[in-house]
């Protein structure tokens, strides 16, 4: 898919299905969701504190599941279908504020890219394990790897939206209405090259 609507779709329907007491069905969606756009693979260790027992494994290992099997349907010997992620998340940049900052203050792109990664990791481990309702944990674990992430095009923030209407902030809205002043960088590169 590669369809941030579809993944945005399937990321909201899991939410219902989770609040709703089922969480199985919730978490299958969560696969479909993570099929579509990897984003939401961060919610994942945020589903270990909500069931006790076998459920506690189960649950996320569903989604977890449909991912490494929608990924066997692309494999070949050469593990080619990886290569556009490795160059993605170890040299691409756009438009990352805190990872703007990071670039200039060490100097290296790769460099930036390992602190932004344990950053976010971090920052989803600690919304993992601490006590506050889900849907908080899963809005801020979103606005967390937004902040954090090297790449933040407009588009790639329509994965707030929904969660902001379930959950208000105030910056964030702010920060969504402001998101389409980076596409100013698009009209200076068509007009100046």
């Amino acid at each position: 898919g590669h369809i941030d609507a579809l993944g945005i779709t399937f990321l909201v329907l899991f939410l219902l299905l989770v609040s709703t007491g089922r969480p199985v069905r919730g978490a299958a969606a969560l696969g479909l969701s993570i099929l579509a756009k990897l984003y939401p693979l961060l919610v994942v260790p945020m589903l270990l504190q909500m069931n006790r027992g076998i459920r506690r494994i189960l649950i996320p290992a569903i989604p977890l599941l449909m991912l490494a099997l929608g990924y066997m349907l692309y494999f070949e010997p050469t593990w080619g279908v990886m290569e556009s992620l490795k160059t993605f998340s170890a040299r691409w940049e756009f438009n990352g504020g805190i990872f703007y900052l990071l670039h200039r203050l060490v100097e290296s792109n790769e460099t930036a890219h390992l602190i932004s990664g344990v950053m976010i990791a971090c920052c989803i481990a600690i919304l993992a394990f601490l006590d506050r309702p889900f849907l908080e944990k899963v809005f801020w674990g979103f606005v967390c790897f937004t902040l954090l992430s090297p790449v933040v095009h407009p588009w790639y923030l329509t994965w707030l939206a929904p969660l902001l209407a379930l959950r208000w902030s105030t910056p964030v809205f702010v920060f969504l209405g402001l998101s389409a002043v980076a596409n100013v960088v698009v009209y200076q590169y068509r007009v100046y090259g």
